[in-house]
């Protein structure tokens, strides 16, 4: 029988250290021995399997204290390092696992001449340790190696390492960044260390998260701990779960009384809590009432990811991708660098620009970590593009709670599934897999089925992307558009200009349609990494039309504000997502005083106020809100700046040719404005040589009417196109100005 409980429970911990989900894991607790590895240790760069033996002869390697990048002691041109040192473990202080904090770039490792394991990784992929990945970005060894059936306590063990380092993309050069590189940090760079544990200990721990749930629902988290017992005779000990909030607030905690027999034993704790995007520690502690205790912990979010009835679900509620593609942070050569340069601190400027626009997601390949962790502070979700069936990337992202899904990219069906596979064993929060190739491929066959979004390259003019979600299977599966707009935010102002209806009304039938989740704005070309495809490729500045239009297309909400005939000021938001808003607070831009609060906000319902903003003063406000169970928005309106409003001033032609030199009648025409109102309207071209007669009208627009108000246009011949913006200004009130935008085009004779 005893035999019989030994298997099972060893069944578990191989199934706890291969194959789970597992979460951040910290046993190297204040109450275990640690025994440091540092220190001096034999090297030679070269590459000999028979270095990893532990009776090779290494009498007349040289030496070097690590960690240490290997720059300092090797050649530049170097690819592999072996190294190796000796240690004595004490026989009192149950050494089990041995730790390594960072090998760059990629590590082997034998202890005693036997080959170590990645807990993580199956077959072929286990006896490699990854450290850096996408060929540049560097991030720590989660794993603890398991080595208590390897060592030998009290007597000589022999440590063997083989260091391989990963030479630059040629396409990556001369790109400059200020994250670590593989460029002067290959090398074992991080702390090395063994760690023991009491007579009776926690041996493994894992983690179950609920999937499916609603916002509003409880979730059951389920932990399961192994706990062993070195002795021979049965013990009996509590165990308590603690779990803290990163603030340190405790929220949960329960104690279960145990019998420890020589076999071990199995704990399972059972804890409920609304999925969110809070940072829980879970801390395990074991005591025997005499003397001998064992910590340890957990870190994880508690996040859930599903997709349900043709929606992508974050926390249980429905997530609207407002997306773009390409690296926040990169500048191509040009007016702001000499080099394609990254740098975390424009990575984070951006991302609150993008943000202010209304994007709430990122995609593009090889996300850097410290971008992962902005992104993460921020709100931002980031997806990570997978092209290889290399697990770097999930290995290293795998952690981060603000990525929605995985999106496969790739023509080779074999490279799908093991893509899927990786996926499907690496991520602790169990997130769907999209897929973006060209391939067609059957989600209902067993080896797509992990297959739970379409990504679809969209660069046309036509709905078509919109037109079927059903050609990759019977059954249907939502649809995300990428390279949304395509050519058309490639390109410069005047054809993102005049392709603005096409995107606004492409953008407006996707919406509608089922089974659509999002879209990504387009890149600027194919380079790798993408720079983001709503600002020029050399420069931190965005151009204002652009914030304009993709803010206008990727809103939250539907705003007026209207003075009425008493004088005074009435406002009004709509909220358009498809997750409920909650905590709703709407103040004044100015003064910051509270206007109204609601609790919660659901699509298509509207919040109307009043606004008081003095007198000479344009009325504004700002909306702060949280959804999909932490995330959170802010939303402005009105001030001194005019609002882009096409819905309010639009042209009879989105655009018009005229022969140089030569002199054409434009019409602006006003549209919704719900009261009598005295307006003046300017036409102001973007180029100086540009004329316009007149500069501005004074019109009278009765409430609710259409105005057509003429100007007269002449280009200089040596114009190609320009740009037109139309200002509508009230004159009885501190309304906020409206604004419009018109792209001509110069037509040679």
């Amino acid at each position: 029988m005893n035999r019989l409980i030994i298997t099972l429970i060893s069944l578990m911990i191989m199934s706890f250290s291969v194959i789970c989900r597992a979460d951040v894991y910290d046993i190297a607790t204040s109450k275990r021995p640690i025994m440091s590895l540092n220190g001096q240790w034999k090297y030679k760069a070269a590459d000999e399997l028979l270095y990893s033996a532990p009776d090779f002869d290494d009498s007349d390697w040289n030496t070097v204290s690590l960690p240490s990048r290997w720059n300092s002691h090797t050649q530049p041109d170097t690819e592999v390092v072996w190294y190796r040192r000796t240690f004595t473990p004490d026989n009192e202080y149950n050494f089990t696992w041995l730790k390594f904090e960072r090998i760059q770039s990629m590590g082997e490792v034998w202890l005693n001449g036997r080959k170590l394991i990645n807990p993580r990784l199956q077959k072929p992929l286990d006896d490699e340790q990854t450290g850096i990945y996408g060929e540049i970005w560097p991030f720590k060894w989660p794993e603890y190696f398991e080595v208590g059936d390897f060592l030998i306590p009290g007597k000589k063990n022999v440590l063997a390492v083989r260091v391989s380092g990963i030479h630059p993309d040629v396409r990556r050069k001369n790109l400059v960044h200020d994250e670590y590189t593989h460029n002067d940090t290959n090398g074992i760079t991080g702390n090395i260390f063994l760690i023991g544990h009491p007579d009776i200990f926690i041996r493994a721990m894992n983690r179950t998260a609920p999937k499916k749930l609603n916002s509003k629902e409880l979730g059951a988290n389920t932990f399961k701990l192994v706990v062993g017992n070195s002795g021979y005779k049965t013990k009996n000990a509590s165990i308590r779960l603690s779990i803290y909030k990163e603030s340190g607030e405790k929220v949960y905690e329960k104690n279960n009384e145990i019998s420890i027999g020589p076999e071990g034993n199995v704990i399972e704790f059972k804890w409920a809590v609304k999925p969110s995007f809070t940072y829980y520690r879970a801390v395990f502690s074991l005591d025997d009432g005499a003397g001998s205790t064992d910590k340890t912990q957990m870190m994880f979010f508690g996040t859930t990811y599903s997709v349900e009835n043709g929606t992508l679900n974050i926390n249980g509620q429905p997530f609207r991708i407002k997306g773009v593609e390409g690296l926040p942070g990169l500048l191509n050569p040009g007016r702001t660098a000499k080099k394609q340069t990254y740098k975390k601190s424009w990575a984070k400027e951006e991302l609150i620009r993008l943000k202010n626009f209304g994007i709430n997601t990122v995609r593009l390949e090889n996300p850097p970590p410290g971008l992962m962790e902005t992104a993460q502070t921020l709100g931002m979700m980031i997806v990570p593009v997978l092209k290889t069936q290399d697990s770097e990337t999930i290995l290293a992202l795998h952690e981060y709670s603000n990525i929605p899904y995985w999106d496969i990219d790739t023509e080779n069906p074999d490279v799908i599934t093991a893509i899927g596979n990786a996926v499907n064993a690496l991520d602790p929060y169990m997130r769907p897999v999209s897929y973006s190739g060209n391939t067609k491929i059957d989600t209902t066959k067993k080896r797509f089925r992990m297959i739970k979004i379409r990504g679809r390259d969209y660069s046309s003019k036509t709905k078509s992307a919109c037109e079927s979600l059903d050609e990759f299977g019977a059954n249907s599966i939502p649809m995300v558009i990428n390279n949304f707009g395509g050519a058309i935010f490639q390109k410069d102002d005047y054809i993102l200009l005049k392709q603005i209806p096409d995107v606004r009304n492409i953008f407006s039938y996707c919406s509608k349609s089922r089974g659509f989740i999002g879209a990504f704005i387009a890149s600027h070309d194919d380079s790798v990494p993408h720079p983001i495809g709503i600002r020029p490729p050399d420069t931190l500045r965005f151009q204002q039309i652009t914030a304009d239009i993709v803010g206008n297309l990727f809103s939250s909400f539907e705003s007026s504000i209207s003075m009425s005939n008493e004088g005074k000021y009435a406002a009004e938001i709509k909220y358009l997502e498809p997750a409920d808003a909650v905590n709703v607070s709407v103040s004044d831009s100015g003064s910051k005083q509270i206007i109204t609060k609601r609790n919660t906000l659901a699509q298509n319902r509207t919040i109307p106020f009043k606004l008081s903003p003095g007198v000479d003063k344009t009325p504004s406000f700002d909306v702060e809100y949280e959804y999909c169970g932490g995330l959170h928005g802010r939303y402005h309106y009105g001030g001194p700046n005019p609002v882009f409003a096409p819905e309010v001033m639009t042209f009879p032609k989105t655009s018009i040719s005229l022969n140089e030199g030569k002199q054409a009648t434009i019409k602006v025409t006003i549209a919704g404005i719900p009261r009598d109102v005295t307006a003046e309207i300017m036409l102001i071209p973007m180029d100086s040589a540009v004329s316009v007669s007149p500069q501005k009208r004074k019109v009278f627009i009765q409430g609710n009417d259409n105005v057509d108000v003429p100007f007269k246009i002449s280009i200089p011949g040596n114009s190609k196109w320009t740009i037109l913006t139309a200002v509508l200004r009230f004159i009885e009130s501190n309304e906020p100005q409206r604004k419009s935008y018109l792209p001509v085009q110069v037509r040679n004779n």
